[in-house]
C-alpha cells in the first residue's frame, strides 16, 4: 500500500472526515435556518424585550453560513491537517516513512492533498446544501457568484493546511501545531487593520461566496489569490526543507 492510500485510509478508518463533513454540513443547514427565522427566534426568548429585524434577503443565508465556516470550520480544518501533518509526533512512525522515501516531499504531499480534498469537498457539500436551504426559505441566489467564491474559499483552505504543514515542523506534537496555527490564522485577518495590506491577505477569500453573490466582481479578489496561491507555496517549501534537514 503506498503512502496515498495510507493517508486516505487513515483519514477514513479514524472517522476524522466526520468532523470536516458534520460541521460544514450542519452550518450549511443552520445557516440559512438562522438567517430566516432569526427575529422569531429572538422573540421566542426575549421576553417582553421587543427586537425589529428587517425581512431576510437571500444572502442572509450565504453570509450566515460563511461567518459559521470560517470559525469552527476553520478550527475542523486545521485539527484533520495537523493530525496528518504532524509527522513527527511520533518519532517511530516518523523513522518509518522517511527511511522509505527518496525526498521529503514524498511524505509530505499525500499528508497535505488528502486533508485538502477532504476539507474542500466537504466546503462544497456544505455551500451546496446552504444554496437549496437559501432558496428554499429565503429567495434565489445568485449561484454563479456563490461558485466562484467558493472556489476561491477552497484555495484559501489550500493555504490554511499549507500553513498547518509548515507550523508542524517547529512544534514538538499535534496539540502544540493545532494551537499555534490557530493562533496564526487567528492574527492574520487582524493585519487587515492595515488598509494596504487588507486586499493582499488570503484571509479576505474566506467571505469571496457572499460577496460575489452581492455586488463584489472577481478581479476584487485577484491580490488575494495571487498572495494565497504563494504562500502556500513557499510553505509547502519550507515544510519540506525542514523535515529534509530535520534529524530522525
Amino acid at each position: 500500500m503506498n503512502l496515498w492510500r495510507v493517508e486516505l485510509a487513515r483519514l477514513l478508518r479514524t472517522n476524522r472526515w466526520m468532523l470536516l463533513a458534520g460541521v460544514f454540513a450542519t452550518f450549511g443547514l443552520l445557516g440559512p435556518l438562522s438567517a430566516r427565522y432569526l427575529g422569531e427566534i429572538i422573540a421566542r426568548f426575549g421576553g417582553e424585550i421587543e427586537v425589529t429585524f428587517p425581512d431576510p434577503k437571500p444572502i442572509d443565508g450565504i453570509a450566515q453560513f460563511a461567518a459559521n465556516w470560517s470559525q469552527l470550520g476553520v478550527l475542523a480544518v486545521v485539527i484533520v491537517a495537523a493530525s496528518a501533518l504532524a509527522i513527527d509526533a511520533r518519532p517511530e512512525i516518523s523513522a518509518f516513512y522517511r527511511t522509505r522515501v527518496e525526498n521529503a516531499w514524498q511524505v509530505v504531499a499525500p499528508r497535505y492533498w488528502v486533508p485538502l480534498a477532504a476539507s474542500a469537498l466537504s466546503l462544497i457539500v456544505g455551500t451546496f446544501m446552504a444554496v437549496i436551504a437559501t432558496e428554499i426559505l429565503i429567495g434565489p441566489l445568485d449561484t454563479v457568484g456563490v461558485a466562484l467564491g467558493t472556489g476561491l474559499a477552497v484555495i484559501y483552505l489550500g493555504f490554511l493546511v499549507a500553513l498547518v504543514a509548515a507550523i508542524s515542523t517547529f512544534t514538538a506534537g499535534t496539540t502544540t501545531t493545532i494551537f499555534a496555527a490557530l493562533a496564526t490564522a487567528i492574527a492574520i485577518p487582524a493585519v487587515g487593520l492595515i488598509a494596504a495590506v487588507e486586499p493582499w491577505l488570503p484571509s479576505e477569500l474566506v467571505g469571496a461566496a457572499m460577496d460575489l453573490a452581492s455586488d463584489a466582481e472577481p478581479l476584487d479578489f485577484l491580490r488575494s489569490t495571487v498572495s494565497a496561491l504563494a504562500s502556500t507555496t513557499l510553505l509547502l517549501r519550507v515544510a519540506v526543507l525542514r523535515i529534509d534537514r530535520r534529524e530522525i
